[in-house]
């Protein structure tokens, strides 16, 4: 494969300097439907871990109306274990502390920070 003149790469912005890995949290609302929301992303860089909640109240509301506040108390729980867990490091050997939460793969990024 033959690689593009360097006046074409300079055109481009440089990459990041951070790295960091991230995988998805995903919550099955009907069990055993296969269906999978994903409610959260965690982070891993060298400084630790940090998650994020994917869903805005809004969205809660639409997606499960008047079982929106259970629903977010339940990705509240999942997010916190999820984050307990890969505070120790990894999140390889991760058990749910109720059916219907899965990991994701670990995916690799780059960015300006975490």
């Amino acid at each position: 494969m033959t690689q593009p003149p360097k006046e074409v790469l300079d055109q481009f912005p440089p990459l990041p300097g951070h790295e960091a890995t991230w995988r998805a949290i995903y919550l099955e609302p009907v069990m055993c439907s296969g269906e999978r929301i994903t409610v959260a992303v965690i982070a891993f860089d060298l400084d630790g871990c940090e998650a994020v909640k994917t869903l805005s109240p809004e969205r809660l509301n639409a997606l499960f109306g008047s079982q929106a506040n259970g629903m977010d108390a339940m990705i509240d729980i999942a997010v916190e274990s999820v984050l307990r867990h890969g505070q120790a490091g990894t999140l390889e050997d991760f058990s749910s502390p109720f059916s219907g939460v899965y990991v994701g793969q670990s995916r690799n990024a780059l960015g300006d920070s975490r």
